[in-house]
């Protein structure tokens, strides 16, 4: 083991592992401090460029230019539009705490024509940093370039660019004083028969880049030919340490180094045939912009109609591949198989829709396993609606595909013939229900329970009802009358019967005169709030009332004064959000001024909340009870590491599944050493076990009671 420092960095530094694999690395860092943002647009490339030269002498930390079609088609492909069009943009960063720099930076913008733009839009372009990729959606390709320019040559180069290729979209970073490393993006479509054409455009622009005193960013298998180039003088010495250290040529051959000085370089063919490629570039790059055009016209490599609706088919080759989602992915985290994440998913779908794998049992039951929870949405490089989509993808399985999943196709069955989810009988639906509660037949507020607050975590319809009679709001609730939402019919792909769920609910709650829902249940409130209209919509029927949860009109009340909180309560508590309160819907703040309003209550986060809460794991067992114990395990222990003795949720699946699982761990409080009882919903513990037949847990099977159609190696 050998250490480097200093100028035999470069031995081991962009060697693309040919010298060695680091084991170690000592990395200089300072103390974590704010930094200030500044946005500053101008209406030029010369003026823009100009402008960051001269900003450079400024103590910054980070200096980013974005192109007017960069931030044209980033701003498209986010659906968000914040900065001026038809401009160049300057995104400058430094330590917070330089009050000079403002100052400064307002004298340079108009000393060159430019304009600062608000704090907090920079801030805003700051937070998108790891996010270059937005603009693949558009595509639903992308050609890059990445190259490295001197800074006194960026105009110069940047004009040759956008008179070659007017539309292509340019990100540069400085990388020091003197250089700045430039990323250029070619929207495409890899489905046109003349995208490998076009990908040749990225040999242009290096091509060019190189008139200008520019290099590659990074050589790797491809760009061989450049190497002494890229090394400058350092470059004999890493061939000579490369003979020495590994004369059996065991390290990465065929990477980095010429091919003359790689006796064991074994990609001859493919590097002639590359250097075929970059003599013929210029050739090739204008067929592919004659034949490729953008990607929506041409035969594509599919031929004839896409096996999935057009949007996931585009989105499956949008996908940047980038791998964020990985480590989000709740079912990643529990199962940490590269089939398991939504990354792999779409490589899958694209192998499908290319006609390599088939649809059969084992790609299906990929596509069911999710538990919705969006924790993968927020972190997409390209915006892709994940979860909408595999829950899109889902009618389609089970009408064109004959594939369902066992689990939810148990819960239609007990839906279609009891109304509820568990099958229970539906006249028992309202036994929870305090007889000091009266409640209307008509009105303009009702409360929809919804099946796991009516069967199983009855405490929150008990107590809600209480407070709303307390509190002097009269309301109407349908009682038997009211059956699932038709949630499961959504998740598991019953698109018909999910239909005519919404067509009886809207009716029902219309005949009895609702303006405003209040819904206890996350997944009954996103459901009624996100897919009810559209389906509506759909349907030509009108739908005339509201939709609210329960914690958000009790935060009202609250507010109102219309509640008051009297007696103290000596507890410490944290609070779990669901995902469908949560990211689905935004509601964080909401559940937890009730809490803070209660006197006496201390009140503690885990690591993991709002946005970045992690799931029960509920929804997993309908694929793999020991999966969704695992995720149900991870939450339930960063609950008990905030010191809390209980944990509350506005959700009563969560709370039965969190009250479950620390039941199964037998989890202590730390300080009195006594079981760690469940408190869910809003404040009154209370549980019942899943009712036997709920039918969670299952598998993908032919509908049509055809053999089997899994083929292996699929996973």
């Amino acid at each position: 083991m050998e250490t480097f420092t200093g100028e035999r960095l470069r031995l081991v530094y962009g060697a693309s592992g040919i010298t060695g694999i680091i084991t170690q690395a000592k990395i200089k860092v300072q103390p974590l401090t704010e930094k200030a943002a500044y946005l500053v647009v101008y209406p030029d490339t010369g003026k823009c460029l100009g402008a960051l030269q001269a900003y450079t002498e400024l103590p910054l930390w980070s200096a980013t230019f974005f192109n007017s079609q960069q931030v044209e088609l980033n701003e498209r492909a986010s659906q968000v539009e914040r900065l001026p069009r038809g401009k160049e943009v300057l995104l400058l960063v430094a330590p917070a705490g330089k009050q000079e720099i403002a100052s400064d930076v307002e004298r340079m913008a108009h000393q060159y024509g430019g304009e600062v733009l608000p704090e907090s839009l920079a801030k805003e372009e700051w937070e998108e940093r790891f996010y270059p990729l937005r603009l693949k959606r558009l595509g639903p390709s992308v050609i890059p370039g990445e190259v490295l320019v001197p800074v006194k040559q960026a105009v110069s180069f940047l004009a040759a660019l956008t008179e070659k290729y007017p539309e292509i979209a340019v990100e540069g970073f400085m990388c020091g004083r003197d250089h700045m490393a430039i990323l250029t993006y070619l929207l495409g479509d890899e489905r046109q028969l003349a995208f490998p054409l076009k990908y040749a455009s990225s040999l242009v622009i290096l091509d060019l880049a190189r008139k200008f005193g520019g290099r590659p960013y990074a050589l790797g298998m491809l760009l061989v030919d450049e190497a002494k180039t890229y090394f400058g003088k350092y470059y004999h010495d890493v061939v000579a340490y490369k003979h020495n250290h590994d004369p059996e040529g065991i390290l990465n051959p065929g990477k980095t180094l010429l091919p003359g000085d790689d006796p064991n370089f074994s990609l001859k063919a493919f590097h002639s045939a590359f250097r075929a490629a970059q003599l013929s570039k210029g050739v090739l790059s204008a067929v592919g912009r004659l034949f490729g055009g953008n990607g929506n016209g041409n035969g594509t490599k599919e031929n004839g109609k896409s096996k999935l609706p057009a949007d996931i088919t585009w989105d499956t080759y949008a996908c940047a591949q980038c791998g964020y989602c990985r480590p989000n992915c709740t079912i990643f985290n529990a199962s940490p198989w590269e089939t398991n994440s939504p990354r792999c998913k779409w490589n899958l779908l694209q192998q499908y829709l290319r006609g390599e794998i088939p649809m059969d049992e084992s790609l299906a039951d990929l596509l069911y396993t999710c538990t919705t929870c969006k924790r993968c949405d927020p972190v997409c490089q390209v915006n892709i609606p994940i979860v909408h989509h595999w829950l899109n993808i889902r009618p389609q399985l089970v009408e064109k595909e004959k594939l369902e999943l066992t689990g939810l196709e148990a819960v239609r069955e007990n839906v279609l013939k009891s109304g509820n989810f568990f099958g229970i009988p539906n006249h028992n639906r309202g036994a929870w229900m305090d007889p000091a509660v009266t409640p209307q037949e008509t009105g303009e507020i009702a409360y929809w329970p919804g099946c796991w607050a009516s069967y199983v975590m009855i405490n929150m319809s008990q107590n809600f009802t209480r407070i709303l009679h307390k509190a002097g709001v009269p309301f109407v609730y349908l009682g038997e009358k009211e059956t699932c939402c038709g949630l499961y019919f959504a998740a598991g792909g019953y698109a018909q019967d999910f239909a005519n769920q919404v067509k009886r609910n809207i009716e029902l709650l219309q005949e009895r005169g609702v303006k405003t829902l209040l819904c206890s249940c996350p997944g009954c409130f996103a459901t009624f709030k996100e897919q009810y209209p559209a389906v509506a919509e759909m349907l030509n029927i009108p739908m005339e009332f509201e939709v609210k949860h329960i914690t958000e009109f009790l935060d009202e009340l609250i507010k109102q004064n219309r509640i008051q909180f009297k007696e103290r309560v000596k507890a410490t508590v944290t609070f779990h959000d669901s995902c469908h309160l949560g990211r689905w819907n935004g509601i964080y703040e909401e559940p937890r001024n009730i809490i803070r309003s209660i006197p006496g209550i201390a009140f503690v986060e885990m690591e993991h909340n709002r946005e970045n809460g992690l799931c029960c794991g509920t929804v997993a067992g309908f694929n793999s009870l020991d999966i969704a114990g695992k995720i149900g395990a991870r939450r339930v222990q960063e609950a008990e590491a905030t010191g809390a003795q209980y944990v509350v949720t506005a959700c009563a699946g969560c709370g039965s599944a969190l009250n479950a699982t620390s039941e199964a761990m037998g989890t202590k409080d730390q300080t009195e050493g006594h079981h760690r009882p469940g408190l869910h919903g809003h404040g009154v513990a209370g549980h019942r076990s899943h009712p036997d037949n709920c039918g969670m847990h299952g598998a993908i099977r032919p509908t049509d009671g055809s053999e089997p159609r899994r083929e292996k190696g699929v996973k």
